[in-house]
């Protein structure tokens, strides 16, 4: 069986075995490389989307080329589905009250053209959105989020000023900023980076124009680290003082470089490429190369990479 063929046929029996209400599955894919397509399971439960998993297509279709049943591919998916669901939906009735989830709420940075927002909690800068989100279920591999309508600030109470503080709170917490070396990423898979937030850098990367990569220790979501109250202002610091460039690799991680060192357009040009090139479309954040201006203690956009 030919890998589409494979994959129209694993998602129809997904569905029809899971024989759940409200639930939808579809193929995301760039178009690219087969290797980035995913199988999305989507559950609908009182107004609210939930992504409950993404399932590597291309590493399925390997598992059935190598001898593994059609039928044992769809039973493991379909006990993910059910332990997910009965968790998710658990959690998704603690929504009702705001002390039973504020500490679970959380900031992430998306793509604002490729996001449906209109009913939910966000602020914008250029093109990206800040959104509050509600962790529904976590393991190491996912996470599961539900992202916060305005609605239900009302049903809480809530102004969105305390709540989206308390969000941003839990996520400088929870997703520690730190700084990752080049050199010590290639050579230590469980490298989980630096902290810069108090404890001084050593070296003096920041003075030169390689620049330095920004995530946090998992290296998930990390683009969301540079929004966080005080690290822009930090990463001037430990440049000197100095303006400098966001260039959004990936939702993932951040290249920061000082304006006065490394051209715009340099910058646009590996962008470009990224994007182009290496970066996954889903895990795409922006095009746009933005600065932090000291002086105004802001992020602004600079420039977009077309």
């Amino acid at each position: 069986m030919e890998y589409n063929k494979f994959v129209e046929e694993l998602m129809k029996k997904i569905k029809e075995t899971t024989d759940i209400e409200n639930l939808d599955v579809n193929l995301q894919s760039d178009g690219k490389t087969l290797e980035d397509d995913r199988i999305c399971v989507t559950l609908y439960d009182d107004r609210e989307t939930v992504h409950l998993m993404k399932i590597r297509s291309m590493e399925a279709y390997r598992a059935y080329q190598s001898g593994e049943k059609m039928e044992a591919i769809v039973r493991d998916i379909k006990d993910d589905i059910f332990i997910y669901r009965e968790d998710i939906i658990q959690n998704l009735r603690k929504l009702r009250v705001y002390e039973n989830v504020e500490n679970r709420l959380f900031i992430q940075a998306v793509s604002y053209d490729r996001e449906g927002l209109e009913q939910q909690v966000y602020e914008v800068v250029g093109d990206i959105a800040l959104v509050l989100c509600f962790e529904v279920w976590e393991n190491r591999d996912n996470i599961v989020k539900v992202k916060i309508p305005f609605w239900i600030l009302e049903k809480w109470g809530k102004e969105k000023e305390e709540v989206w503080q308390r969000a941003m709170e839990n996520t400088a917490r929870r997703a520690e900023p730190r700084r990752f070396r080049y050199e010590n990423l290639i050579r230590d898979p469980e490298y989980d980076g630096d902290r810069f937030m108090e404890e001084p850098l050593e070296d003096s990367v920041y003075e030169t124009g390689l620049g330095m990569c920004i995530s946090t220790a998992k290296k998930v979501n990390g683009a969301t680290v540079v929004f966080y109250p005080g690290v822009a202002r930090r990463l001037s610091d430990l440049m000197g003082g100095h303006d400098f460039y966001i260039v959004f690799t990936s939702i993932h991680e951040v290249m920061v470089h000082r304006a006065d060192i490394v051209p715009l357009e340099t910058l646009c040009c590996i962008q470009k490429d990224m994007c182009e090139n290496v970066t996954a479309k889903e895990e795409q954040l922006s095009r746009r190369i933005y600065r932090y201006c000291r002086d105004k203690d802001c992020i602004i956009q600079a420039e977009e990479c077309v």
